[in-house]
C-alpha cells in the first residue's frame, strides 16, 4: 500500500498466511526452492533459496541461498511461492 510516497507493509488475511505456511513447510520438508518476498528496512526484497529452519517460537526462518544463509523474520514476509527456474 502506498500513502504519500511511502510504501507500507500490507495486512495479510488468514488465507494468505496459510498459503505462506504451506509453501515454507514444503520447502523445508522437500528441499524445494522458493521465492520469498519480505520487508527489510522499508524496502521489498525478493530472495530465492531453500528454507533450512523455521523457528515458530522466535518467529524467524533461515533461507539457504547460493551465497550463504539469511534470517528472515516471519512477520516481515508478504509472499512465498515455489520457484521453478525452467
Amino acid at each position: 500500500m502506498i500513502k504519500d510516497g511511502i510504501i507500507k507493509n500490507p495486512l495479510l488475511n488468514e488465507q494468505v498466511y496459510k498459503q505462506i505456511g504451506i509453501a515454507v513447510m514444503e520447502s523445508l520438508d522437500y528441499t524445494l526452492p522458493v521465492r520469498i518476498t519480505f520487508w527489510k528496512a522499508d524496502n521489498l526484497v525478493n530472495n530465492i533459496g531453500i528454507v533450512s529452519k523455521v523457528d515458530r517460537k522466535m518467529k524467524y526462518l533461515i533461507l539457504d541461498l547460493l551465497s550463504g544463509e539469511i534470517r528472515i523474520e516471519l512477520d516481515s514476509i508478504i509472499a512465498v511461492e515455489r520457484y521453478n527456474h525452467d
